[in-house]
């Protein structure tokens, strides 16, 4: 009986150790979404949106709108600093309900580039191909 109620409560000690350290790395993966988007670095963005699928059950869809780089969102922000290879990846791995929905200043992705004269670029040519 003791060693079946030490064996329950380690379990439930690892469960709980577990789920707070979880919790802290998915904060730290997110973080880092924005230096990896900003320094164009196309390979390690790849390796994180896997981590997010496969260790925290999450699409970029889930997240996408939480994460903030300087108050533009994460294609934006990709945009403005010519990481067009980010940009795309991000775009490939968004559903196209999500690439026309209006963002937080009420203006869809394709408005935006329009006024920010992002038009011939290889990121909006993409984006128009997408959708």
């Amino acid at each position: 009986m003791i060693k079946k109620l030490f064996f329950i409560l380690t379990v439930v000690m690892i469960n709980v150790f577990y789920a707070s350290n979880a919790k802290g790395d998915i904060n730290t993966a997110l973080n880092s979404l924005c230096a990896i988007v900003t320094s164009n670095d196309y390979s390690n963005l790849q390796q994180k949106l896997t981590e997010m699928r496969i260790q925290y059950r999450l699409k970029l869809q889930h997240y996408y709108d939480g994460i903030s780089c300087g108050g533009q969102s994460l294609i934006r922000t990709a945009l403005l600093n010519e990481a067009h290879h980010t940009a795309q990846l991000l775009m490939k791995n968004l559903p196209k309900s999500k690439l026309t929905a209006p963002e937080r200043d009420g203006k869809t992705l394709r408005q935006w580039i329009d006024e920010k004269n992002l038009l011939g670029t290889p990121s909006s040519d993409f984006l128009s191909n997408q959708l």
